[in-house]
């Protein structure tokens, strides 16, 4: 089913409002709700729209860490080892394909940078590949936006962060249940919710506003692969020489105008500052990376600009430990 472009805008519009119900964000946009449904049905009927639930790791106590790695494989069945071993893990928050120096992008989640290279290690020495090179980047600060070179215009951009909240906040059993559900099934409704937590639908109401409260649960995206209807996104990493708060805030600025950025993170290692670029036309991207360094070409050291191709995973929150029951796949209303 191709997308029309009525179909995008209001997709894009609404990327920021995924934990909301249809006739909220219908109200919200000014659209009618049937002109809202029918683009989410369009978008998921074409395999290029799904809701991820951003719980932010780094409330509980836990860290992100990035990894960018090369590996060697004796034979093509190690890679695909590979990936399945990825797509598994209860450690890996995202995984993708990139371009140039090396060949994959991760994220674990975890107690410690060892303990996510301890990950990474076991998973290279399950699927039989070895490791040629790495980089590991601790992630404090992510930051989504609308895709406003799709979207309406709007007098103020607003966009959801996760590592903004200093933690570590303390849940319980059940609490946990409720994270790692809403996670693996982003639209599980809320009476099956509350059946796989155990609790009465009133005690997971109060659960869920007060894990909101607290920054564990920042929102919900809805997230749209534009990549599969022909956009190119690229990972702009840039280290800094000289930097204060004031210089990153800049920055964060900066990204939050620009109209094909679609992410801002802020990295303490590999890179200091990333930047999520998305474009059909590759001149957008020249023109984002000049516009970058004029204007803070006296803090920029280095910058290095590589495509995604594919992203495998993409899951907040992946645990699945705590789940006590089977998952359903209705929508949270």
């Amino acid at each position: 089913m191709k997308l029309i472009d009525r179909d995008l805008q209001i997709l894009a519009d609404l990327a920021l409002r995924g934990d909301e119900s249809m006739r909220e964000s219908a109200r919200a946009l000014g659209r009618q709700f049937y002109t809202v449904q029918r683009a989410i049905e369009h978008g998921v009927d074409a395999g290029i729209l799904s809701r991820v639930w951003l719980i932010d790791p780094t409330a509980l106590g836990l860290c992100r860490v990035q990894c960018l790695l090369s590996l060697g494989y004796e034979n093509p069945n190690h890679r695909e080892k590979f990936l399945k071993l990825l797509q598994a893990s209860e450690d890996v928050s995202f995984a993708a394909e990139i371009a140039g120096e090396y060949d994959f992008e991760l994220v674990f989640i975890g107690k410690s940078e060892l303990e996510a290279l301890r990950s990474l290690e076991a998973i290279i020495e399950k699927s039989g590949s070895s490791l040629r090179q790495k980089s590991l980047s601790r992630q404090y600060r992510i930051t989504f936006f609308r895709r406003k070179h799709l979207a309406s215009p709007v007098k103020k951009e607003s966009y959801l962060e996760l590592g903004a909240e200093k933690g570590p906040v303390e849940i319980d059993e059940v609490d946990r249940t409720i994270l790692a559900a809403i996670s693996t099934d982003p639209n599980l409704l809320k009476k099956d919710l509350a059946k796989v937590a155990g609790v009465s639908h009133l005690t997971l109401e109060r659960r869920l506003s007060r894990l909101k409260k607290d920054k564990v649960i920042v929102g919900a995206l809805w997230n749209l692969r534009a990549i599969e209807l022909g956009y190119q996104n690229y990972k702009v990493m840039i280290t800094l020489g000289n930097t204060n708060d004031t210089i990153r805030e800049e920055l964060f600025s900066f990204a939050r105008d620009q109209k094909h950025v679609t992410n801002y993170r802020e990295n303490i290692g590999y890179s200091d500052v990333e930047f999520g670029v998305e474009t059909i036309h590759f001149p957008h991207l020249a023109q984002f990376k000049d516009e970058l360094l004029r204007k803070f070409s006296k803090n920029i050291r280095t910058m290095n600009i590589v495509p995604r191709f594919k992203i495998h995973k993409f899951r907040p929150y992946p645990f699945r430990r705590n789940l006590r029951a089977p998952l359903g796949s209705a929508t949270i209303v």
